[in-house]
């Protein structure tokens, strides 16, 4: 016989519990009548198991309890709570990491536990964000954690602190807010207004504050830095875990010192302490939060889930290094979250950008190998790279309609569709250029091409906006990218195509140039480093240019001599006196080419330069070394992927 619902605490409950699914994300757990499984466990495919509570006394024990201590606990319940309802949220806590209702610290340990594997038989609380040994040998439900108390996070404020004051720190916040948030899509204008923001987290507050301050106040953005990596330390070193602790160190990382190289690392950490968090069990569900600002800091948290993945892609893409969140229900599921009546303005952006990583993060580990053998594993690249450069074409052309309300959305569009066909293509490209193999992939060579001259051409586009100003520093990369992929391929390449696309890529960057030096950025921001670098790069390849014409010009002087040498030869070997005739026609030869080169205007100096020089000049395409030290000399580290502020232009 089965026994019914609710009997030994399992089944149905009532009309207060919860199943422990629904009971464990606070949802409110719905059970259809006559039904075993409620709503959402059903819909969800889970396994829908009743507890009944176990608060109060125990069954047989006895209250001595007399109607003073009563009265005494009454008012001390009644004044803490007047008090926290007064207090603001503890900064750095999110609200799963403050303490529950004295409830949890009867609760029956042993019950928690539902399976054998590690995160299911150690306490709970140690498997969600505070695993720690104290806390895996407790047999409390509720661990011992410390918390900042808010005294101490006054203190950390930077306007009680001194290092800005109330009305600068406003008017930062809203440029903040109205400049730098659409780039990011990172943040909800409705739930992160200034006092929220101050007062959930100065970590956050004072990084914000930071990034926008680099662009627009220079003056008191070193005080301001220095405090938010001061804060950030300190996050770290308590072990601080909340969505606004996640959000202040991905800030960091936007608009950050040039030759600061700790973005994949601190992306990184930032991706750990959310799964510590559970974010990556996060599920779609219209229904979370029981009023809209419940359900505006959930939808937070999952946006900042969606933002961190898009991060997590496009640095594994720009690096080749492995990716640490999978793709899931509830990413792949991007479009219902867009549809939200919750959604913001710049929802929109983000939930492009992860449909992108979507449709194209798989592409280069199909293309690509350790031995660069394209072949081992796809036998026929070309229909792939098709389809793929169909898809992205239509990803651009529906998202920039979509985005069209924003500018700097339909600029991003854009741009980063180009950049990412320039990423895929540039993988057939590279093999087909290798000395093994067969002659050059001219398909993949003008689209990967054509991306990066359409990449330039929308930086020029926006010059008269404010697009480029306020671009993170990831865009910078980018476009660093573009610039030296143009110039590898145009010194790689032979002549017969480098004569046909030497010119446009020229005038392209030579404009890029222009364009970010008219954006009169402070030293060292995005757009003056850009401009020094594209300046440099230029003039570097003008110069090999000049060698390249002034050697074509040599050499054709050149010619009507050695015609006459093999004459030359051929009467000194009848007369049996080569050596006498020999050394004679090459004295003639030299006298020739001088007269010639003379006629010409041919620099002498830089003919003989150019004669212990490899006679094609054509660069190896796969000298990474080589590469390195020329773009270095122009202001930009390949292999760290950051621009070096001390080269001179």
């Amino acid at each position: 016989m089965n026994p019914t619902p609710g009997a030994s605490g399992q089944g149905r409950r009532s009309s207060s519990n919860a199943c422990l699914p629904c009971r464990r994300i606070k949802m409110k757990c719905r059970l259809p009548q006559g039904s075993s499984k409620c709503d959402r466990c059903t819909r969800k495919s889970l396994d829908c198991v009743f507890q009944q509570h176990r608060r109060g006394r125990k069954l047989g024990t006895r209250v001595n309890t007399r109607p003073s201590d009563k009265d005494e606990n009454l008012a001390d319940v009644t004044g803490a709570a007047e008090t926290n309802a007064k207090s603001p949220p503890e900064p750095g806590l999110d609200e799963g990491h403050r303490r529950d209702e004295p409830e949890s610290t009867t609760r029956d340990f042993w019950a928690d536990s539902d399976g054998f594997q590690p995160s299911s038989l150690l306490n709970r609380k140690a498997a969600r964000g505070n695993f720690s040994l104290q806390n895996v040998l407790s047999t409390r439900s509720e661990p011992t954690s410390a918390t900042t108390s808010s005294s101490s996070a006054r203190t950390e404020d930077p306007i009680a602190k001194g290092v800005i004051n109330h009305a600068i720190a406003t008017s930062l916040f809203e440029r903040f807010m109205g400049n730098l948030n659409p780039f990011i899509s990172q943040f909800d204008p409705v739930l992160h207004t200034f006092d929220y923001v101050r007062e959930t987290s100065p970590f956050l507050f004072s990084s914000m504050l930071t990034a926008v301050a680099k662009a627009l106040n220079p003056s008191i953005y070193s005080p301001l830095r220095d405090h938010a990596e001061k804060l950030f330390a300190q996050a770290f070193r308590r072990g601080d875990k909340s969505p606004e602790v996640v959000q202040a160190i991905l800030v960091l990382t936007y608009w950050k010192e040039p030759e600061d190289t700790r973005a994949f690392v601190n992306v990184g950490l930032a991706i750990r302490i959310a799964m510590e968090l559970g974010w990556h069990k996060l599920v779609h569900d219209q229904t979370t939060g029981s009023n809209e600002l419940e359900a505006r800091r959930a939808r937070n948290i999952e946006r900042t889930w969606l933002v961190l993945f898009v991060y997590d892609r496009s640095i594994s893409m720009q690096t080749g290094r492995p990716w640490m969140i999978e793709r899931g229900q509830f990413i792949e599921a991007v479009g219902e979250w867009y549809s939200s009546s919750l959604a913001s303005l710049h929802d929109g952006l983000l939930c492009a950008f992860v449909t992108l990583r979507l449709l194209t993060a798989d592409v280069p580990g199909l293309l690509h190998s350790r031995d660069d053998s394209l072949h081992k594993h796809v036998h026929n690249p070309r229909p792939l790279m098709r389809i793929m450069e169909d898809q992205v074409n239509r990803w651009q052309r529906q998202w920039t309609k979509t985005l069209e309300k924003e500018r700097c959305h339909r600029f991003l569009t854009a741009f980063y569709g180009e950049h990412t066909i320039l990423l895929l293509f540039s993988l057939p490209l590279q093999s087909s250029l290798s000395p093994k193999s067969s002659p050059i992939d001219m398909e993949a060579l003008w689209i990967s091409y054509n991306a990066a001259i359409k990449m330039l051409h929308l930086v020029s586009e926006e010059s008269s906006t404010s697009c480029l100003y306020f671009a993170q520093d990831s865009v910078h990369v980018m476009i660093a990218y573009a610039a030296v992929f143009l110039i590898k391929l145009l010194l790689s390449i032979p002549r017969s195509i480098r004569r046909e696309i030497e010119t446009p890529t020229l005038q392209a960057l030579r404009t890029s140039a222009l364009v970010f030096s008219q954006q009169a950025a402070p030293e060292n921001s995005g757009c003056a480093l850009q401009s020094s670098f594209l300046a440099n790069v230029v003039a570097l390849v003008e110069k090999s240019c000049q060698r390249r014409i002034a050697r074509s010009d040599f050499d054709r002087a050149l010619r009507p001599c050695l015609e006459q040498q093999p004459r030359q030869r051929e009467s000194g070997s009848i007369t049996n006196q080569a050596t006498g005739v020999n050394h004679q026609g090459r004295d003639g030869v030299q006298h020739q080419t001088m007269q010639s080169s003379h006629d010409h205007g041919i620099d002498i100096e830089m003919v003989s330069d150019l004669s212990e020089t490899p006679q094609s000049q054509d660069f190896n395409f796969f000298d990474n070394e080589m590469w390195s030290s020329m773009f270095a000399t122009a202001g930009f580290s390949i292999d760290d992927g950051i621009f070096l502020p001390d080269v001179d232009g």
